[in-house]
């Protein structure tokens, strides 16, 4: 548990203030914490701890590949600087953040940043709080990933606020990410105690399943480009939200298959624009948008 001190009341204002700040919407909000950056630079004397950006290779990866495939296109422009910010402003952020602070401050600031966020999301979701949506909030995936991190950290009490969380932001896709990786971490803490012979067996299985997983994801896509999952939503008259309007515009974008390579970082959202479907930002589906994109 948390000993309240002072300085995490200077730390729990500056979480919410960054929350607030990153839940705008437009380019204001990138503006503000790439401004923050040479601050914290500075700060540290120039000194960075690289195995920090080892968690920002994914987006630096999508970032790089995107830009690449939009210069081939020809088509490199506001939008795909815009999904380059999303994407490697908030890393960067964090990876010198984390390399500036050490230790025990790392951890009064990751707490401090939880009570931020859930006291935006009881704050928000009581506000708008209906039988339907429940509390709804895109929170459901900061708080997914901090139930994860709790358990392992053995804070059951805080594991428990945030899984409470996730419940209640009615996120069917969270549930799920947050249920499998749970039951992943729970063969990874099985893989840990078994002796050397069992534990080798144990670490190809979860190898398998990371596989597995990837395959999936592919499948997942290649089940909305054939609209099987449309079809099945519709039959069992489950609601979508509107994606089975909007990704049946797209079925004549892309198809699946090893020899599609994209269409350009960022291209997604000028078709929205066309259609004049903008609220639905980023097809209500990561996986699809940046398979159809990268």
């Amino acid at each position: 548990m948390i000993k309240l001190r002072k300085k995490h009341l200077s730390f729990f204002l500056l979480a919410v203030l960054l929350m607030a700040v990153l839940q705008t919407g437009g380019m204001a909000k990138y503006l503000c914490v790439l401004l923050l950056i040479p601050f914290i630079i500075a700060k540290n004397g120039w000194k960075i701890d690289i195995r920090y950006f080892i968690i920002a290779i994914p987006s630096v990866l999508c970032a790089f590949f995107g830009d690449i495939k939009c210069l081939i296109l020809d088509n490199l422009g506001n939008e795909a600087f815009k999904e380059t910010c999303f994407l490697l402003i908030p890393a960067l952020f964090v990876c010198l953040f984390f390399s500036e602070k050490k230790g025990e401050t790392i951890n009064d600031f990751i707490n401090m940043l939880f009570w931020a966020i859930m006291c935006l999301f009881f704050i928000h979701g009581i506000m708008n709080f209906n039988a339907s949506d429940w509390m709804e909030s895109t929170h459901a995936f900061i708080m997914g990933i901090y139930a994860i991190y709790y358990l392992y950290a053995g804070e059951f009490f805080l594991f428990f606020v945030a899984i409470t969380g996730v419940i209640l932001s009615h996120k069917r896709i969270v549930w799920i990410i947050t249920l499998c990786c749970l039951l992943f971490f729970i063969l990874l803490c099985i893989c840990k105690k078994r002796k050397n012979n069992k534990k080798k067996k144990t670490i190809h299985l979860l190898r398998f399943i990371g596989i597995g997983f990837v395959i999936m994801l592919l499948l997942y896509v290649y089940c909305i480009r054939s609209e099987y999952i449309l079809r099945i939503l519709e039959h069992y008259q489950i609601l979508s939200y509107g994606r089975t309007n909007i990704w049946r515009n797209f079925t004549d974008i892309y198809y699946v298959s090893p020899d599609f390579s994209g269409i350009g970082l960022g291209e997604i959202q000028p078709i929205l624009a066309k259609l004049g479907i903008n609220a639905f930002g980023r097809l209500h589906s990561d996986v699809l948008m940046y398979y159809i994109e990268l």
